[in-house]
C-alpha cells in the first residue's frame, strides 16, 4: 500500500480523475446542449477553470516561457469572447526557469477573472497587460478602459475575493488603482521561488 509522497501523488491523481470524469463530462454535456450563446459561454468558462484546477494537481514543474504563452492564450480567449481588444506586452525572452503547478495556474486564473469582471461590470473596449520579471519576482500590470467607481467603493464580490486568494496562495501582493480617468489598473507582484530548468 502506498505511503507518504506516493500516497499524496495517488490522492492527487484520484481527485483529478474524479473531476475530469464527473464534472468535466457534465460540463461538456451542458455545452453540447446549450440553447443560447450565454449558456454556452458560461459552460466554456467553467470548463476552462476546471482544466486550470486540474493542472494545479499535476506534480510536474513547467517552463516559465510555456506558462507565459498559456497565460496569453487564456487572456486572448476571454477577450475574444467579450469582443475586447487585447494589448499584450510581454515578449521575453524568458529565462529557462521552472514554475510550480500553482505558479503556472494561478496567474492564468487571475487574468481570466480580471477580464471577465471588466466585461461584466465596466464595458471596456480594451484590456492591456504588461509583464516583466526580476531575478526573484514577476510583475503583472493589467489595465482596462471601462467605467468604474474608485476601488474603495467596490463590493467584495466573488471575483475580487478569488483574485485576492490566488494572489495570497502565491505569496504575492496586489493593488487596484485608477491612474487616470477611465482607466482601471491591477498591479500584481508575485515572488517566484523557482529553480533553473535542467537540460
Amino acid at each position: 500500500m502506498p505511503t507518504g509522497p506516493e500516497l499524496a501523488v495517488d490522492e492527487r491523481s484520484r481527485i483529478a480523475r474524479d473531476l475530469r470524469e464527473d464534472f468535466g463530462a457534465r460540463l461538456l454535456n451542458q455545452l453540447s446542449r446549450a440553447g443560447d450563446t450565454a449558456t454556452a459561454t458560461e459552460a466554456r468558462v467553467m470548463l476552462g477553470e476546471l482544466r486550470s484546477l486540474l493542472d494545479a494537481l499535476d506534480p510536474r514543474c513547467f517552463l516559465l516561457a510555456d506558462c507565459v504563452a498559456e497565460w496569453q492564450a487564456a487572456l486572448a480567449e476571454c477577450c475574444l469572447e467579450a469582443d475586447l481588444q487585447l494589448d499584450w506586452n510581454a515578449h521575453g525572452p524568458w529565462p529557462a526557469r521552472n514554475l510550480t503547478p500553482v505558479q503556472r495556474c494561478n496567474p492564468q486564473l487571475i487574468l481570466r477573472e480580471f477580464a471577465r469582471n471588466a466585461a461584466r461590470h465596466s464595458q471596456p473596449t480594451c484590456i492591456e497587460l504588461h509583464l516583466s520579471m526580476s531575478a526573484q519576482s514577476l510583475a503583472i500590470c493589467c489595465r482596462h478602459d471601462g467605467l468604474s467607481q474608485a476601488p474603495q467603493a467596490w463590493p467584495a464580490a466573488r471575483g475580487l475575493r478569488m483574485i485576492n486568494l490566488r494572489t495570497q496562495d502565491l505569496g504575492g501582493t496586489l493593488s487596484w488603482s485608477l491612474p487616470q480617468a477611465g482607466i482601471v489598473q491591477l498591479d500584481l507582484l508575485l515572488p517566484l521561488a523557482y529553480a533553473p530548468a535542467h537540460a
